[in-house]
């Protein structure tokens, strides 16, 4: 009787311990593609260390574009996480005038992140005008963050 019982708690606890690894956290990537959002919505925007934080008010997803092209879009959720690769460039564009297209981009001019921050932060005083911005993510990791301004 008691060999049978130690036998059927250590079944029990291998069934515990397996079931603790395979619900194990894991680190999925971020899928490669173009995400967007209006800065009037969103709440936070900060970096720390090599993560992008971008969390939007209730009700204002994030889009996800595939492509860059503004008719293929799917909503991920309102709050993100990115990995920020160690060569993240930081760019200032406008509106493309062709309607397909998420952003021009042959008026892109380089920025630094402090500008788009302050940016962020005096339209969320304002409140007056509104722009884009555009993470692009390839293999993970955010290698582009845009201002987009119409």
């Amino acid at each position: 009787m008691r060999k049978l019982s130690l036998k059927i708690v250590t079944m029990a606890l291998c069934m515990m311990m397996l079931f603790t690894l395979t619900t194990k956290n894991t680190n999925a990537k971020t899928a490669s593609g173009y995400y967007s959002t209006d800065t009037s919505v969103c709440t936070t925007f900060k970096k720390k260390g090599r993560k992008l934080y971008v969390k939007n008010v209730k009700g204002r997803s994030i889009e996800y574009y595939k492509t860059n092209n503004i008719n293929r879009m799917k909503k991920v959720g309102r709050y993100k996480v990115f990995k920020v690769s160690k060569k993240c460039k930081y760019y200032s564009t406008s509106v493309s005038s062709d309607e397909r297209r998420l952003f021009d981009s042959t008026y892109t001019r380089r920025i630094k992140y402090k500008k788009i921050t302050s940016t962020i932060k005096d339209i969320r005083k304002s409140g007056e005008w509104n722009c884009g911005l555009i993470v692009v993510v390839k293999k993970g990791y955010a290698t582009k963050i845009m201002m987009l301004y119409s």
